[in-house]
């Protein structure tokens, strides 16, 4: 019994090790001031292409632009690229 009691234990340590959350995050330096709303509009971008790149699975900087640059340069089109 006692053994039943140290697997289950055991069991749900795993499980649990599984279910933790994962915060995904992107850190920038910014060279003078910039408005918040638009720092408002890079963050919302850059939480999306997170987001889209994870539950992708994306690991490649050069299939992630392929699939999302030119959609988003579209909906975003007064925003700077550079």
């Amino acid at each position: 019994m006692e053994l039943e009691v140290i697997r289950s234990i055991l069991s749900w340590r795993r499980l649990k090790m599984l279910l933790e959350t994962v915060k995904l995050t992107a850190g920038f330096k910014l060279d003078g001031l910039l408005p918040e709303s638009l720092f408002s509009m890079y963050r919302e971008i850059v939480n999306y292409l997170l987001d889209y790149t994870w539950a992708k699975k994306i690991t490649s900087f050069k299939k992630l632009k392929a699939e999302k640059y030119n959609k988003l340069r579209m909906k975003y089109q007064g925003l700077p690229s550079h």
